[in-house]
């Protein structure tokens, strides 16, 4: 885990890190962002690198007690860790000859602008800084940004220190008082990047700014940081952050900027007042009745499930999985046909008579094992494999009825084996000597890492993410694909020799030559 060499605190409520991260270190440019996480259950939140050095392996972050997660980390010290951080993300920071430059800063925005302006002074640029906060004791990096700009404009909104007014203001005056810009840079909430942008755009000045809205995983991938720039959909952490100001949809932006600010108060409020009460365990709920075995025709077995009023109160799993009686029952129903389309209509090509039969003779490892020989992850493809449309379409049965359950005996006989606190590794070939990287650890990166490692090849995973599963960990709900689940896999996968490198991101941690 990355670890804190160093913390200070640049203004109440503001803390300054330097953070073990060596490849980030290395392979990061100005205007680049990580997400880190500050604890397990923590949300994901985007902090800019500030300074980076590739020798030492750290980079800088500043980090402002906003919400429950931020207060979180600034209260980590220097030697603590910092569970997750991935990065760099975002593109970096258009840097080259414009001419004279105005870096506008609001508050935390100070720690944005920052490495911007270095990047832009070594280009030859002339760099104004115009930084502001509500008052003095709130400014940031100001000696910092002091040796780095060829002037430094100071406002509080208190006038406390330099012009009284907003940074907006004070920009406006300077341009009525004769300044010219060839670019306006600005960073900072988002209601002064939006006041900067209708100050620059009567005199035509090119202005960037780097957005903030809300993000989750800072790869593309759950839309959450999404702004409208110029009438067309843009994603924040692949597209910028950095974007034409005065083509950004700032009403929207501000709009959804405020979507959980009263959880986000609720959380704090729970923080400072002692802490959430723990979540509720999952309860264990009892399953299914005894069935008759002596029947002429075996109906399918249902999926018991929880309560309604029950399963309103909490995201845990829905299905309850078959009890060994529904699973024998209906293990009885295949007819065992000696050319099964079943198997043509699984893309595993599971020998799926054969795992049903040995759940019909109680062999629940050994149908497991048979599973095996073409999936390493029945414990998911019994929940959220499209059977419907795949191997149950195909049964016989299904013609003239209801085809065999067969998802439902793959989840069993994989949730068998972890009622039994248990891994069965099949045999692993021979070492081949060539090592694979798996780019992404959803389910084909994950099916394939299994097959691959299975053949003797050495495999390593790289996950953008915090955790693996892609997809299965971030898109599927808990009540329909439980999380225990998917760690269960991916444990099993690693006993089998696969390596995860979570946190990576290809192409920007590293990229393919690299690797």
């Amino acid at each position: 885990m990355p670890r804190i060499v160093a913390k200070d605190w640049l203004a109440p409520k503001v803390a300054r890190f330097e953070v073990e991260a060596p490849e980030v270190a290395r392979a990061s440019r100005p205007g680049q962002f990580v997400i880190v996480r500050a604890h397990e259950k923590g949300e994901r939140i985007p902090l800019t690198i500030v300074d980076s050095d590739p020798k030492a392996g750290t980079i800088v972050l500043v980090c402002q007690e906003v919400g429950k997660t931020t207060a979180l980390l600034c209260r980590k010290g220097e030697g603590e860790e910092i569970p997750d951080l991935v990065g760099p993300l975002g593109r970096p920071t258009e840097v080259r000859k414009f001419g004279k430059v105005a870096c506008v800063a609001g508050g935390v925005g100070c720690a944005c602008v920052l490495p911007v302006a270095k990047a832009l002074k070594r280009e030859g640029n002339k760099v104004v800084g115009v930084v502001g906060a509500r008052t003095r004791a709130l400014l940031i990096l100001l000696d910092e940004l002091r040796e780095v700009c060829d002037e430094l404009h100071v406002s509080t909104d208190d006038g406390s220190l330099g012009f009284k007014g907003l940074v907006s203001d004070l920009l406006r005056r300077m341009l009525e008082g004769g300044e010219r810009f060839d670019l306006v840079y600005a960073s900072g909430p988002a209601e002064m990047m939006k006041a900067v942008c209708e100050v620059t755009r009567p005199w035509g000045i090119k202005t960037v700014v780097s957005l903030n809205p809300i993000m989750v995983d800072g790869t593309g991938m759950c839309g959450s940081c999404r702004v409208t720039v110029g009438g067309r959909t843009k994603f924040a952490c692949v597209d910028g952050p950095e974007f034409d100001g005065h083509e950004v949809d700032f009403n929207e932006l501000l709009s959804r900027l405020a979507f959980y600010r009263e959880e986000e108060r609720v959380a704090l409020e729970a923080l400072e007042g002692g802490g959430l009460k723990p979540q509720e365990e999952g309860r264990q709920v009892a399953v299914g009745r005894r069935l008759r075995a002596e029947v002429k025709e075996i109906p399918r077995q249902r999926m018991p499930e929880r309560e309604p009023e029950e399963r309103v109160r909490d995201f845990d799993e829905v299905a309850l999985g078959f009890s060994e009686e529904q699973a024998l029952l209906e293990a009885r129903r295949c007819l065992q046909c000696k050319e099964p389309p079943c198997v043509k209509g699984c893309p595993a090509e599971v020998d799926i008579p054969g795992f049903i039969s040995l759940v019909r003779e109680g062999d629940f490892l050994g149908a497991l094992r048979r599973i095996r020989e073409k999936n390493n992850l029945p414990g998911i493809c019994g929940r959220v494999c499209p059977f419907e449309e795949q191997c149950e379409a195909r049964c016989v049965l299904g013609r003239r009825g209801e085809p065999v359950a067969i998802a439902s005996l793959e989840r069993f006989v994989a949730d068998f084996e972890a009622e039994q606190g248990m891994f069965e590794l099949p045999k692993v070939g021979r070492e081949t000597g060539h090592k694979v990287a798996v780019v992404g650890s959803g389910p084909a990166g994950l099916t394939v890492a299994g097959d691959l490692s299975r053949l003797g090849h050495k495999v390593v995973v790289f996950e953008s993410l915090h955790e693996p599963g892609g997809v299965l960990t971030y898109g599927i709900p808990e009540f329909r694909l439980p999380k225990r689940v998917v760690k269960r896999e991916v444990e099993y996968l690693r006993r089998l020799g696969v390596e995860f490198r979570t946190n990576f991101v290809v192409g920007l941690t590293k990229t393919l030559k690299q690797l």
